[in-house]
């Protein structure tokens, strides 16, 4: 199944092909917002793919619900995909729970490769290596001893039953790959041979994000830079299959006033705050997370702001701009290496709650500009209609042409 796959993408035309690859562990969170939006302006800006890909192995954190919702919060954003769950497509399916096969053929081609191993160690023995590390002030690691164990005696023993993971075998050494973002990157690594397939026959995320990556023909992964550090392993798993690597772009994260990253823990780090509590328009919201002025300007030695790298060409904080125009003038040569930060919400807009938690001018001017731009039938009443349902459970619904007036007002005075 395997080389059937791969010579399928080895003859397919090249062409841009993205994804947006969120774990259903509960509400979206602000920064994959900001990832799926610059997987879509990349996909539309270049006239390829955007691909919706569910990754739900991991089993213990998985929220009932939260892959549909991550379904309807890209439609409200306007973030329509190609190809993904409700879609499918033609490399589905695209949840990777229904997948499983396809990584044990994977796992099962690196062992015959020599790349990985079968893995008997029990949970206890493993804890008694850590436990013994930490006595010892070291960095607990697997000692490799199922390393040895041939594969004769590996076949045999998984075929009687007996529980195993598979390891792949990281040997020291440096890796070195290309981000577009940050340009070359090197890095040492000196870890323990790492789990790519665990005893429920599930994949960890390093090898399912590979293979779906390969046999989805992802040509540009587009992800957060906390997985820039494990970058380095996910491409010697692709030099132990034989294949070739997608582009990477590592983009920056969003940050505290400390540096520390947005933390899940806030209700403010999810996108369902901003629609949900403070109304937010989408418009608003994606303006914000593409402009440079996404956070509150960082006051350098005290001195002078410095502006934050969008992504976009020439952003103009002045003017409100659409996803069709973000799609025209983004480039991803423009994105910066910095991490972005963001302050505590403080206080709300005077008029209508419309947001936020960042910078106020700017946001204040968004808001503003996002009322001003929206049509009342299509935009403003339905989303007025669902504030007051929500937060008032009215007995009797208000009439449209009264809400209308009161909207009509709004705009005038939202100036």
């Amino acid at each position: 199944m395997i080389w059937l796959l791969s010579r399928r993408f080895l003859c397919s035309a090249k062409q841009v092909r993205v994804r947006f690859a969120p774990s259903p562990t509960g509400h979206l969170h602000l920064g994959g917002l900001r990832t799926a939006l610059y997987n879509y302006l990349f996909a539309r800006h270049h006239k390829g793919s955007f691909i919706l890909r569910i990754e739900d192995t991991d089993k213990a954190r998985l929220v009932p619900g939260s892959a549909e919702e991550i379904e309807r919060v890209l439609t409200h954003y306007g973030l329509n995909y190609d190809e993904g769950p409700s879609k499918g497509g033609a490399f589905g399916p695209y949840v990777q729970s229904e997948r499983l096969s396809l990584y044990k053929d994977a796992v099962d081609q690196l062992i015959d490769a020599g790349h990985a191993y079968r893995c008997f160690c029990s949970e206890e023995r493993l804890s008694l290596l850590r436990k013994d590390a930490v006595r010892r002030n070291a960095v607990p690691k697997y000692d490799m001893k199922c390393r040895s164990v041939s594969k004769n005696e590996s076949k045999a023993r998984a075929a009687n039953g007996e529980l195993f993971v598979v390891r792949f075998i990281l040997d020291r050494q440096d890796v070195s790959f290309e981000d577009e973002i940050f340009g070359s990157i090197e890095q040492n690594i000196d870890e323990s041979d790492m789990v790519l397939l665990k005893s429920d026959g599930f994949p960890t995320y390093h090898l399912a994000n590979i293979v779906d990556d390969r046999f989805m023909q992802i040509s540009h992964v587009i992800r957060g830079m906390e997985w820039l550090s494990s970058t380095g392993k996910h491409v010697l798993l692709y030099r132990a299959f034989g294949w070739q690597n997608p582009k990477f772009l590592h983009i920056p994260l969003i940050t505290r006033d400390s540096k520390k990253k947005l933390s899940k823990r806030d209700k403010d780090a999810f996108v369902d705050f901003y629609e949900r509590d403070l109304g937010a328009l989408p418009e608003a919201v994606l303006n914000l997370l593409a402009s440079s002025h996404f956070a509150s300007f960082i006051i350098y030695n005290n001195t002078f702001p410095m502006c934050l790298d969008p992504g976009i060409r020439d952003f103009d904080t002045n003017h409100l701009y659409s996803l069709k125009e973000m799609t025209e003038v983004f480039d991803e040569n423009e994105i910066g290496r910095r991490n972005l930060q963001v302050s505590e919400f403080s206080s709300s807009i005077s008029g209508i709650n419309i947001f936020f938690q960042l910078d106020q001018e700017c946001l204040e001017r968004y808001g503003k500009m996002s009322i001003q731009a929206a049509d009342i039938d299509t935009v403003l009443l339905p989303a007025l209609k669902i504030l007051i349902k929500r937060e008032f459970s009215l007995s009797t619904e208000l009439e449209d042409d009264y809400l209308r007036k009161v909207l009509e007002f709004l705009k005038q005075n939202e100036e």
